[in-house]
Protein backbone atom coordinates (compact mmCIF):
# COMPACT_ATOMS: atom_id res chain seq x y z
CA UNK A 1 0.00 0.00 0.00
CA UNK A 2 2.99 2.33 0.34
CA UNK A 3 4.11 1.89 -3.28
CA UNK A 4 2.49 5.13 -4.49
CA UNK A 5 4.03 7.31 -1.79
CA UNK A 6 7.40 5.60 -2.27
CA UNK A 7 7.23 6.43 -5.97
CA UNK A 8 6.38 10.08 -5.27
CA UNK A 9 9.18 10.30 -2.68
CA UNK A 10 11.97 9.42 -5.11
CA UNK A 11 14.53 12.23 -5.13
CA UNK A 12 13.17 13.81 -1.94
CA UNK A 13 14.95 14.07 1.41
CA UNK A 14 12.77 11.64 3.37
CA UNK A 15 13.59 10.75 6.99
CA UNK A 16 12.39 7.26 7.90
CA UNK A 17 12.04 5.69 11.37
CA UNK A 18 11.97 9.19 12.87
CA UNK A 19 9.26 10.04 15.40
CA UNK A 20 8.61 13.77 15.72
CA UNK A 21 7.49 14.69 19.23
CA UNK A 22 7.55 18.49 19.27
CA UNK A 23 7.10 21.54 17.03
CA UNK A 24 9.24 24.51 18.06
CA UNK A 25 8.68 28.02 16.74
CA UNK A 26 11.53 29.37 14.64
CA UNK A 27 10.81 32.92 13.53
CA UNK A 28 8.08 32.69 10.92
CA UNK A 29 8.43 28.91 10.66
CA UNK A 30 9.01 25.76 12.68
CA UNK A 31 11.70 23.36 13.81
CA UNK A 32 10.85 19.71 14.41
CA UNK A 33 12.32 17.73 17.29
CA UNK A 34 12.43 13.93 17.35
CA UNK A 35 12.15 11.60 20.33
CA UNK A 36 15.94 11.13 20.14
CA UNK A 37 16.52 14.88 20.48
CA UNK A 38 17.43 15.47 16.83
CA UNK A 39 16.19 18.80 15.44
CA UNK A 40 15.18 19.46 11.82
CA UNK A 41 14.44 22.72 10.04
CA UNK A 42 13.58 25.50 10.11
CA UNK A 43 10.63 24.92 7.78
CA UNK A 44 8.41 27.65 6.35
CA UNK A 45 5.29 25.48 6.65
CA UNK A 46 4.41 22.22 8.42
CA UNK A 47 1.75 19.83 7.09
CA UNK A 48 0.78 17.12 9.59
CA UNK A 49 -0.51 13.93 7.97
CA UNK A 50 -1.23 11.86 11.09
CA UNK A 51 -4.29 10.36 12.77
CA UNK A 52 -6.32 13.00 14.60
CA UNK A 53 -5.18 12.29 18.17
CA UNK A 54 -1.50 12.12 17.18
CA UNK A 55 -1.86 15.38 15.23
CA UNK A 56 -3.52 17.09 18.20
CA UNK A 57 -0.61 16.10 20.44
CA UNK A 58 1.83 17.93 18.14
CA UNK A 59 -0.19 21.07 17.44
CA UNK A 60 0.52 24.14 19.59
CA UNK A 61 -2.20 25.64 21.80
CA UNK A 62 -2.39 28.82 19.73
CA UNK A 63 -3.53 27.01 16.59
CA UNK A 64 -7.27 26.49 16.04
CA UNK A 65 -6.39 23.29 14.20
CA UNK A 66 -5.72 21.61 17.53
CA UNK A 67 -9.40 21.88 18.49
CA UNK A 68 -10.40 20.37 15.14
CA UNK A 69 -8.06 17.42 15.62
CA UNK A 70 -9.13 16.83 19.22
CA UNK A 71 -12.79 16.73 18.17
CA UNK A 72 -12.30 13.92 15.64
CA UNK A 73 -13.28 10.38 16.61
CA UNK A 74 -11.47 7.45 15.01
CA UNK A 75 -12.19 3.71 15.11
CA UNK A 76 -9.80 0.77 14.94
CA UNK A 77 -9.62 -2.26 12.70
CA UNK A 78 -7.76 -5.54 12.45
CA UNK A 79 -6.47 -6.58 9.02
CA UNK A 80 -5.85 -10.30 8.60
CA UNK A 81 -3.81 -11.26 5.53
CA UNK A 82 -3.85 -14.92 4.57
CA UNK A 83 -1.51 -16.54 2.06
CA UNK A 84 -3.11 -19.66 0.57
CA UNK A 85 -1.74 -22.86 -0.92
CA UNK A 86 -4.37 -22.68 -3.66
CA UNK A 87 -6.88 -20.03 -4.78
CA UNK A 88 -10.05 -19.87 -2.72
CA UNK A 89 -12.96 -21.00 -4.86
CA UNK A 90 -15.34 -18.17 -4.08
CA UNK A 91 -18.14 -16.71 -6.19
CA UNK A 92 -16.98 -13.12 -5.60
CA UNK A 93 -13.91 -10.92 -5.68
CA UNK A 94 -14.89 -8.92 -2.60
CA UNK A 95 -17.68 -9.01 -0.05
CA UNK A 96 -19.07 -6.55 2.47
CA UNK A 97 -20.15 -8.27 5.69
CA UNK A 98 -22.94 -6.49 7.57
CA UNK A 99 -22.92 -8.30 10.91
CA UNK A 100 -20.50 -10.08 13.22
CA UNK A 101 -16.81 -9.40 13.89
CA UNK A 102 -15.87 -9.07 10.18
CA UNK A 103 -16.71 -6.28 7.75
CA UNK A 104 -14.81 -6.92 4.49
CA UNK A 105 -13.26 -9.75 2.52
CA UNK A 106 -11.17 -9.34 -0.63
CA UNK A 107 -9.57 -11.93 -2.93
CA UNK A 108 -6.01 -10.78 -3.56
CA UNK A 109 -5.54 -12.25 -7.02
CA UNK A 110 -8.61 -10.36 -8.31
CA UNK A 111 -6.70 -7.10 -8.02
CA UNK A 112 -5.17 -5.67 -11.22
CA UNK A 113 -1.43 -6.28 -11.39
CA UNK A 114 -1.35 -8.72 -8.48
CA UNK A 115 1.84 -10.78 -8.79
CA UNK A 116 2.03 -12.72 -5.52
CA UNK A 117 0.31 -16.02 -4.79
CA UNK A 118 -3.33 -16.55 -3.89
CA UNK A 119 -4.56 -14.91 -0.72
CA UNK A 120 -7.33 -13.17 1.15
CA UNK A 121 -7.49 -9.89 3.04
CA UNK A 122 -10.03 -9.89 5.85
CA UNK A 123 -10.98 -6.72 7.77
CA UNK A 124 -12.72 -6.64 11.10
CA UNK A 125 -15.75 -4.64 12.06
CA UNK A 126 -14.66 -1.25 13.48
CA UNK A 127 -16.82 -1.41 16.61
CA UNK A 128 -15.69 -4.97 17.33
CA UNK A 129 -12.06 -3.92 16.88
CA UNK A 130 -12.44 -1.02 19.34
CA UNK A 131 -13.67 -3.44 22.00
CA UNK A 132 -10.90 -5.99 21.35
CA UNK A 133 -8.03 -3.62 20.49
CA UNK A 134 -5.88 -4.75 23.44
CA UNK A 135 -6.69 -8.47 23.15
CA UNK A 136 -3.81 -10.88 22.41
CA UNK A 137 -3.22 -11.03 18.64
CA UNK A 138 -3.52 -14.82 18.67
CA UNK A 139 -7.04 -14.56 20.12
CA UNK A 140 -8.10 -11.90 17.60
CA UNK A 141 -6.77 -13.98 14.71
CA UNK A 142 -8.52 -17.12 15.97
CA UNK A 143 -11.88 -15.34 16.18
CA UNK A 144 -11.52 -13.79 12.73
CA UNK A 145 -10.46 -17.06 11.10
CA UNK A 146 -13.30 -18.98 12.75
CA UNK A 147 -15.82 -16.43 11.49
CA UNK A 148 -14.28 -16.54 8.01
CA UNK A 149 -14.55 -20.33 7.92
CA UNK A 150 -18.18 -20.04 8.94
CA UNK A 151 -19.00 -17.47 6.27
CA UNK A 152 -17.40 -19.30 3.36
CA UNK A 153 -18.52 -22.69 4.68
CA UNK A 154 -15.18 -24.40 4.44
CA UNK A 155 -11.61 -24.54 5.64
CA UNK A 156 -8.86 -22.68 3.79
CA UNK A 157 -5.43 -24.14 3.12
CA UNK A 158 -3.45 -21.34 4.74
CA UNK A 159 0.34 -21.16 4.22
CA UNK A 160 0.93 -18.07 6.30
CA UNK A 161 -1.08 -15.46 8.20
CA UNK A 162 -0.28 -11.91 9.21
CA UNK A 163 -2.46 -9.83 11.53
CA UNK A 164 -2.11 -6.05 11.61
CA UNK A 165 -3.64 -3.97 14.40
CA UNK A 166 -4.81 -0.70 12.88
CA UNK A 167 -5.65 1.58 15.80
CA UNK A 168 -6.75 4.56 13.68
CA UNK A 169 -8.48 3.01 10.68
CA UNK A 170 -11.78 4.76 10.14
CA UNK A 171 -13.92 7.68 11.21
CA UNK A 172 -17.43 9.02 10.73
CA UNK A 173 -17.89 11.90 8.26
CA UNK A 174 -16.64 15.16 9.71
CA UNK A 175 -18.32 18.55 9.53
CA UNK A 176 -18.15 19.79 5.96
CA UNK A 177 -15.79 22.69 5.42
CA UNK A 178 -13.96 22.35 8.73
CA UNK A 179 -10.73 24.42 8.41
CA UNK A 180 -7.57 22.34 8.03
CA UNK A 181 -5.21 25.22 7.27
CA UNK A 182 -3.83 27.77 9.76
CA UNK A 183 -2.13 30.31 7.51
CA UNK A 184 -1.22 32.63 10.40
CA UNK A 185 0.77 29.92 12.20
CA UNK A 186 1.83 28.17 8.97
CA UNK A 187 0.34 24.83 9.88
CA UNK A 188 -1.95 22.43 8.04
CA UNK A 189 -3.62 19.06 8.51
CA UNK A 190 -4.50 16.34 6.04
CA UNK A 191 -5.54 12.69 6.14
CA UNK A 192 -8.52 10.41 5.74
CA UNK A 193 -10.03 11.57 9.05
CA UNK A 194 -10.44 15.15 7.77
CA UNK A 195 -13.21 13.91 5.47
CA UNK A 196 -14.14 10.24 5.91
CA UNK A 197 -12.00 7.23 6.76
CA UNK A 198 -11.28 5.99 3.26
CA UNK A 199 -8.09 5.88 1.21
CA UNK A 200 -9.58 8.15 -1.46
CA UNK A 201 -10.37 10.70 1.27
CA UNK A 202 -6.71 10.67 2.33
CA UNK A 203 -5.59 11.33 -1.24
CA UNK A 204 -8.11 14.09 -1.90
CA UNK A 205 -7.41 15.85 1.40
CA UNK A 206 -3.71 15.88 0.54
CA UNK A 207 -4.39 17.38 -2.89
CA UNK A 208 -6.65 20.07 -1.40
CA UNK A 209 -4.29 21.06 1.40
CA UNK A 210 -1.28 21.15 -0.95
CA UNK A 211 -3.05 23.72 -3.11
CA UNK A 212 -4.03 25.77 -0.05
CA UNK A 213 -0.47 25.71 1.28
CA UNK A 214 0.90 26.73 -2.11
CA UNK A 215 -1.44 29.72 -2.20
CA UNK A 216 -0.58 30.68 1.39
CA UNK A 217 3.15 30.62 0.66
CA UNK A 218 2.90 32.61 -2.55
CA UNK A 219 0.71 35.19 -0.79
Amino acid sequence: MSALSAYWARGLDVKLQTRITQLREAGTGWRLQSDSGEVFGPFAFVVIALPALQAAALLPDQSALRVNAQAARMSGCFALMLGLEAPAELAFDAAEIISGPLSWLAVCESRPGHEAGPGLVVLSNNLWADVHMEDPPSLVEAVMRAELDRLIEGKLRVQHADLHRWRYANCPPVQDGLPMLDAENRLALCGDWTDHGRVEAAYLSGVRIAEQVRKALTA
